[in-house]
């Protein structure tokens, strides 16, 4: 679900494009250049409209799909040019999506 709570589906592809799809209406609502020219490796979402993604660039980014173009309701296009930036990003290229994600506080041993 994205921040107002509408059901949300993310995806990735292998030129680094991220996608959030309405559920409801089965259209994108947010397009991102998420990770320049190189294939989208994770995406895991954070709660409140944001979300980390990793790509082959080694490229550790959250993002806030609100503040990227989703938050009207209509489509929004980021990327190329000018664009969304990211919250946060962060180069870790030697780790993989599954080190760089925080573990849940309900995780054993946590």
């Amino acid at each position: 679900a994205d921040a107002r709570g509408q059901p949300t589906l993310l995806s990735g592809s292998g030129d680094g494009e991220l996608r959030a799809w309405s559920l409801r209406t089965h259209r994108s609502v947010v397009t991102l250049a998420a990770h320049r020219g190189k294939a989208l490796i994770g995406i895991h979402a954070l709660g409140g409209g944001r979300i980390i993604t990793q790509g082959r660039d080694g490229f550790v980014r959250i993002w806030d799909l609100e503040r990227s173009g989703g938050g009207g309701g209509g489509s929004g296009h980021c990327g190329g040019g000018g664009g969304s930036t990211p919250l946060l990003e962060h180069n870790a290229s030697c780790l993989s999506f599954c080190q760089a994600v925080p573990a849940p506080s309900d995780a054993p041993g946590v």
